[in-house]
């Protein structure tokens, strides 16, 4: 099975390296960053709403489990297409 291009970005990234979605920074939009704690790599996402409040959420470091959170988020699936 071909892995996605989401899946290819994430694993790329580096510490502390975000990327937002969709890029313009209209809202709603998504911003993942690469954050380390302790010995494990997370994603942090920030997720912000069209009011333009956010809300974040630490994902797991398990890049399968990030993906199935990040998999219903319409801006996402039609960057990735």
């Amino acid at each position: 099975m071909e892995e996605s291009l989401l899946y290819q970005t994430l694993v790329k990234m580096k510490p502390y390296q975000s990327i937002t979605f969709p890029s313009n920074s209209s809202y709603p939009s998504i911003r993942i960053q690469r954050i380390p704690i302790f010995e494990e790599m997370y994603w942090l996402a920030e997720i912000n709403d069209d009011t333009n409040h956010s809300k974040q959420v630490y994902l797991s470091p398990d890049v399968n489990c990030t993906l199935q959170f990040l998999s219903p988020i319409r801006s996402l699936k039609e960057f990735f297409l």
